[in-house]
């Protein structure tokens, strides 16, 4: 393991892809009107009912929506790192496992509105407020679908032609997050990128993420230290492995297996 920085990133496909996607001068008008959205949803007192079906049971209690935005939202600098991302990439189908109170939804439907996203949440209460949200934004682009993932991502399989981008997020459990990647791997595109959140969330997580790395078809990867993100283009000679040092910054760590 070395100590690198982009400029030193061999493959002109990724080092491309760093540039951009790390280049903070590259705002949009869209992230202060969403960034607002969320400064609201911080603020509101009002209780929803928690849904978790993460832990193999449904556990139900009230919390605030601002208890619920501070700790389950992706911050504004992944979101925005995301949304680069995404306009970089030009997906024509995104799939969300994982909607919350859609702010990470709102950024990835934003980019284009030609683009289709789908999107995966277990809990009705975050999923109507989410939905609200996107009318709100006129993000007419989203399919918000509620339900268990265990239930909803096979039938998924059938309706989605390819995915060329796929967030998961939602379900902490290693197991589940390996069920998810097979199941729904052979409908990713030639191009697909694959982000998978809280990759170190719990050591489970981590032994699951780090398992889906030996997977053959990956060929990259760009470790965020809160997330990651999975590639698997043919291009690269040799798997690379890159760690992003947090904050997302320039300072790379490359693995080369």
């Amino acid at each position: 393991m070395h100590a690198k920085t982009s400029a030193q990133i061999h493959s002109p496909y990724l080092f491309a892809l760093l540039q951009f996607i790390h280049d903070r001068t590259r705002r949009y008008y869209v992230f202060d009107t969403i960034e607002q959205v969320r400064a609201e949803l911080m603020r509101r007192d009002d209780e929803v009912e928690n849904v978790d079906y993460g832990a193999g049971s449904k556990i139900k209690r009230r919390r605030t929506v601002k208890a619920v935005a501070q700790t389950s939202l992706s911050s504004a600098a992944q979101c925005q790192t995301i949304f680069r991302l995404i306009t970089y990439q030009k997906p024509h189908t995104i799939l969300e496992l994982g909607t919350s109170l859609g702010i990470m939804s709102a950024y990835l439907a934003a980019v284009n509105k030609e683009t289709t996203v789908h999107t995966v949440e277990g809990n009705p209460s975050l999923s109507a407020i989410a939905s609200d949200i996107a009318s709100r934004l006129g993000l007419t682009n989203i399919t918000f679908y509620t339900g268990r993932f265990s239930v909803l991502v096979p039938k998924l399989t059938e309706i989605i032609d390819k995915i060329d981008f796929l967030l998961i997020d939602g379900d902490h459990r290693g197991e589940s997050l390996k069920e998810y990647f097979m199941m729904l791997k052979p409908i990713l595109s030639i191009n697909a990128i694959v982000m998978i959140d809280d990759i170190r969330w719990s050591a489970d997580m981590y032994i699951a993420w780090n398992a889906i790395l030996q997977d053959t078809d990956v060929t990259c990867s760009l470790d965020y230290f809160s997330f990651g993100l999975l590639f698997f283009q043919k291009d690269f000679l040799d798997p690379i492995h890159v760690k992003i040092m947090p904050p997302l910054s320039s300072r790379l760590l490359v693995d080369r297996l």
